[in-house]
């Protein structure tokens, strides 16, 4: 839906599904100047620790909708979060 935007179209880059992989996905996700990730993707929590790693900064995964001001804010942290993620993770193991 925000590739067909009339707003944020121009800044999108498609890459014809003919010839996208999950590695170049990923590689252009990691290298984005913007990843809008989901925190129930794996896939996005790679994404963003290989984000953090690198220094790029915030990867937008963890982030709500408050109810009282209708802004979207995160609701903690890429370091907390994704500290707290691979906790869970190693805790299953």
């Amino acid at each position: 839906r925000l590739s067909s935007d009339p707003t944020t179209a121009p800044y999108f880059q498609v890459v014809p599904q003919g010839i996208s992989t999950k590695a170049s996905d990923i590689m252009f996700a990691i290298l984005a100047d913007v990843f809008i990730g989901s925190p129930v993707s794996t896939f996005s929590h790679y994404i963003a620790h290989t984000r953090y790693a690198l220094g790029i900064g915030n990867s937008y995964l963890f982030y709500r909708r408050n109810a009282t001001t209708e802004k979207f804010e995160t609701f903690c942290h890429d370091e907390e979060c994704l500290q707290h993620w691979i906790n869970m993770m190693v805790s299953l193991f």
